[in-house]
């Protein structure tokens, strides 16, 4: 079930959007120029943040044609400039269709959709880079890459945490973190089950589930998704049906969304996992693993070491700090709707100043859980400059509560200017400090 014909949206044939020009709502030819003067120049100036990274390495296997990807990492460097040069890649879009939930037309319990919009890159010596918008890529997100022969596509990066909102009601271009294992993937059919904002139940008559081929003919997945299992690397249109942030059976949230960032001050951090599933009668067994990040790249944070980890244990009386070491797992079961509040912490005694000042502790939360989820949680760390960080963990001001059930207080007379008697209130009191 084959067509040539475009998918919403989709740059297709020798139009004005496959030659590089997408159209951009609401931006002129020179607001558009102005645009990519502006972020041209934030790049120069390093203002565009480079942040901590822990790493991973992502290989695609382009083809020669279009390819619809889905970006697992945040390659570094990020500039499209330096990733595609002196590649065969001539062109690269992203789909950056958005949501804006705060504005209505005629019925205001309808959000507003933006017009779809695509960001293009092509090589600075092309003669449409004058529309070039897009400058950088970004990790977790899905991109259509041109290439004029089949090439290996090797990205190293730090781990993208999968997070996505989709626009009801239209395709969206996803993707999703998946376990590497081809036999444990799941199948779009069931990866859905239990989501109902996105229809993955196989159906003749339906266009939920979308493949994009060489040379952007789009293939009908929907009849197929009973059997046919979803691939991390490749990017998919998918409808939605309603609003969701669902990428998968696990929720994965962090105070930064770079992952667990404890820089020179953190001590301790939350993670929080979310079992995501709407109606799963059976719960899901997730499994956090700490593991080795790869070597760094050139020009990034050298590597101190693996962040020395420590996790909370509650125990009958109280909450004890144990270590977490690598290649150590720790399984939880969380029934349906479950949110699993983990708080970690490192070690700052475990770290002495580093030979080299920029250098971080870094390493990696593996997660994997049923359905065939999986992901990689950054974790760094780095040392102080003071004498604190070879303080015993934790080191500072300490939070905590204390229970009174009786206080003393002294009766003051007016007649004789004194105190007359001293009394006890049994009463309960919390107090926190």
């Amino acid at each position: 079930m084959k067509t040539r014909h475009e998918f919403h949206g989709l740059p297709t044939g020798l139009g004005r959007e496959s030659r590089g020009m997408p159209r951009i709502p609401g931006l002129g030819l020179v607001q558009i120029r102005a645009l990519r003067v502006l972020l041209l120049g934030l790049a120069l100036l390093g203002l565009v943040p480079v942040g901590s990274a822990q790493w991973v390495t992502q290989t695609l296997q382009l083809q020669n044609g279009w390819n619809a990807v889905h970006l697992r990492v945040q390659p570094f460097p990020a500039s499209c400039d330096q990733l595609f040069s002196n590649t065969p890649v001539t062109q690269v879009f992203r789909y950056n269709a958005r949501m804006m939930a705060t504005q209505f037309g005629t019925d205001p319990t309808q959000p507003w959709k933006r017009p779809d919009e695509w960001l293009v890159w092509v090589p600075s010596g092309d003669e449409l880079a004058y529309v070039r918008t897009l400058v950088n890529v970004v990790g977790g997100t899905a991109y259509l890459i041109k290439s004029t022969n089949a090439w290996t596509l090797t990205l190293k990066g730090r781990p993208a945490i999968p997070r996505f909102n989709w626009v009801p009601g239209q395709p969206n271009l996803v993707g999703f973190q998946l376990t590497p294992i081809v036999d444990s993937r799941p199948t779009f059919a069931n990866f859905f089950r239990y989501e109902p904002a996105v229809d993955g139940a196989p159906s003749f008559d339906k266009t939920n589930i979308v493949q994009i081929g060489l040379n952007l003919e789009t293939t009908n997945l929907t009849p197929q998704t009973a059997f046919r299992k979803i691939d991390p690397d490749v990017a998919y249109w998918i409808r939605a049906q309603a609003p969701s942030d669902f990428i998968g059976p696990v929720r994965i949230s962090t105070t930064d969304p770079e992952g667990l960032a404890y820089g020179t001050r953190m001590n301790e951090l939350e993670l929080r996992l979310l079992n995501a599933c709407d109606s799963n009668p059976a719960p899901v067994v997730v499994t956090l693993r700490h593991v080795i990040s790869e070597a760094p790249p050139a020009d990034a944070p050298p590597l101190a070491g693996t962040v020395p980890l420590l996790y909370a244990d509650r125990t009958a009386t109280n909450w004890i700090w144990r270590p977490w070491p690598i290649d150590q797992s720790q399984n939880w079961s969380l029934t349906n709707g479950q949110l699993l509040s983990l708080r970690l912490a490192i070690n700052r005694s475990a770290m002495s100043p580093p030979a080299e000042t920029n250098a971080l502790w870094q390493s990696l939360l593996r997660l994997s859980a049923d359905g065939g989820a999986y992901a990689h949680i950054p974790l760094s760390a780095a040392c102080d400059s003071g004498t604190d960080q070879l303080a015993a963990f934790p080191y500072g001001l300490w939070v905590g509560q204390a229970n009174i059930n009786e206080v003393s207080c002294a009766r003051f007379s007016t007649n004789s200017s004194g105190e007359e008697a001293t009394v006890s209130l049994r009463k309960r009191f919390l107090m926190v400090a």
